[in-house]
């Protein structure tokens, strides 16, 4: 079958390698200005590519020293715009340059695919014109940049190189490119602020989700770009952000991986080409990124605590109604917003059970870390990965819609009071402790925290806590109706005598009950009290010795 433009293409090499004369035009060549034009490149790129998409078996290897040759009779014998061209054309991804053993110059595999269609209008998607192009073709460059600079040097956003490599000038009636050029091109770090603008952009609009900026800016001077993260997102004076566009979520310290959500504002009045539909879909997006809890899945569990214990959390209870928590707002404003609870007490007394519980109660999206899985042996590792949980937590919270609770559990190395400097492990240990303690000061929203931990709390620590509440192992009385709970049909009598006689926990007494499901199903002919009451004996582990005296182990 006749493919109509890879005859172009052989047409023009041919006329380009036959042409007589030197310092000629581009001009010259009957049909290459038009075709030119349907590939929306210059007449250099236009030769370029017909050259090496078109070539002859009979012209040998196609490398810069041939383009050369066959192309300096256009440039006035100079080569020097040409090989910049091929520069070029190798970044924007229209040839393949393969530099080793011998360089071979090749048609890129996307253009070779859409020049082998014979379809005009197929060409006509090789150039990003429009939002999504454009957007698609900066990420594009993005990766095949690796973060670095795209030309190996410090450029401006109006150089051509750089409009060439991300289309800027087709796209300049796009709307963020008209925002762009009126109130970002003088800024101060264009480099970094081009690469920002558009990256936070395209992740909300392609990806439905913010940006962490350093993904675009990891090669770069880290001097200089703690210099703009301080300038324009700390401070927050940067336009985008001012005006609503941008705004960094959660709280964020100048080393940190800053994310940047592009609003509901932004996606309104910067994207406006964007197809009704799925405009619409951005302003109402209801996808929820961050691992979490969804309250409607967590488990329906009754809880019994002793009276003086269910007095204590009464208000916490209260807390969580949606009208006082707006009071509250309302009332402190500024610092000291975010409302925040301690649970404490020995293991198994439900701590950690009774924050999904309120969660369910209060339907809120439940975002669970363990401190020690942020704690790293690399320096610095643990209080990045801190900061990122907290920014997560604020990430839930914005596209939960509602108010979500950060739930810190087991966090009894955290809790324990900052030590002497001894080793660079006190110093880690206390430098993540200090990341919490600036975090928890400027907290927005609903934080539990569970701990075994009884003494040596540091009293840094306990006045970041708005409330503090020890979960004791119940009394005898309640833990009677908790073995009932468990068992129903369990005669009173038989529960108080095993609350009496054996000190569980509830989460103990939890355990006992999924055991003795098991042993039922696996066959067990002992009566009810009677397998209860072994259950019960070896609920703990006991050290025991040897019969010879000797203990388990190396003398």
């Amino acid at each position: 079958m006749m493919n109509v433009i890879l005859d172009k293409l052989e047409t023009l090499a041919d006329a380009i390698i036959n042409i007589p004369l030197n310092n000629v035009a581009f001009e010259n060549i009957e049909g290459l200005d038009e075709t030119a034009q349907k590939f929306q490149i210059g007449h250099l790129e236009m030769a370029i590519l017909s050259l090496v998409a078109a070539s002859d078996p009979q012209w040998g290897t196609i490398d810069e020293a041939f383009i050369v040759n066959r192309l300096k009779k256009f440039t006035s014998g100079k080569r020097s715009s040409i090989q910049a061209t091929l520069t070029t054309m190798n970044e924007m991804g229209i040839l393949t340059i393969f530099p080793e053993p011998e360089q071979n110059i090749r048609v890129s595999r996307k253009y070779n695919k859409m020049i082998n269609t014979g379809e005009w209008n197929a060409i006509k998607n090789l150039r990003p014109v429009g939002l999504i192009p454009f957007l698609k073709n900066f990420m594009s460059v993005w990766e095949n940049s690796n973060s670095s600079s795209m030309f190996g040097r410090d450029w401006h956003p109006l150089d051509s190189a750089h409009n060439e490599n991300l289309f800027i000038h087709l796209n300049q009636d796009l709307t963020l490119v008209k925002y762009f050029h009126n109130y970002l091109i003088n800024h101060d770090f264009p480099e970094i602020i081009s690469y920002v603008y558009f990256g936070v952009i395209a992740k909300k609009v392609l990806n439905g989700d913010s940006a962490e900026i350093d993904m675009f800016l990891g090669k770069y001077n880290k001097f200089e770009v703690d210099e703009f993260k301080q300038k324009y997102l700390i401070n927050q004076t940067w336009d985008p952000i001012e005006i609503g566009y941008f705004e960094v979520v959660g709280h964020h310290y100048m080393k940190d991986n800053i994310e940047l959500e592009f609003t509901d504002l932004g996606i309104s009045e910067l994207v406006p080409e964007l197809e009704p539909e799925k405009l619409e879909a951005l302003l109402n997006a209801t996808k929820i990124t961050v691992p979490h809890k969804d309250p409607s899945k967590i488990e329906d569990v009754k809880l019994l605590f002793d009276a003086p214990t269910q007095k204590q959390l009464k208000p916490m209870m209260r807390l969580m109604e949606p009208e006082i928590r707006e009071k509250i707002r309302e009332q402190v404003g500024g610092r000291n917003k975010g409302i925040s609870m301690l649970l404490y007490g020995a293991p198994g007394t439900g701590k950690t059970e009774y924050c999904l519980q309120l969660a369910k109660k209060f339907n809120m999206p439940v975002m669970q870390i363990n401190v020690a899985e942020i704690q790293s042996k690399w320096v610095g590792e643990s209080e990045k990965n801190a900061v990122k949980a907290f920014r997560q937590y604020q990430k839930l919270r914005k596209q939960s819609k509602r108010d979500c609770i950060l739930l810190i559990n087991e966090c009894d190395a955290l809790l324990s009071k900052r030590v002497t400097v001894n080793t660079s492990v006190d110093e880690m240990s206390n430098a993540l402790k200090n990341i919490f303690l600036e975090q928890l000061e400027e907290f927005e929203g609903i934080v539990m925290a569970t701990s075994n931990l009884t003494d040596n709390l540091d009293p840094a620590f306990e006045r970041r806590f708005l409330y503090k509440v020890c979960l004791a192992k119940p009394a005898p009385e309640t833990a009677a109706k908790i073995w009932n709970l468990y068992f129903p049909g369990l005669p009173k009598v038989q529960a108080s005598r095993l609350s009496k006689e054996y000190d569980f926990s509830p989460g103990e007494i939890s355990n006992i009950k999924r055991k003795y499901d098991i042993e039922k199903i696996l066959g067990s002919k002992l009566s009810r009290t009677a397998l209860i009451q072994s259950l019960c004996k070896n609920e703990r582990i006991v050290t025991q010795r040897l019969q010879s005296g000797k203990t388990v182990g190396f003398n």
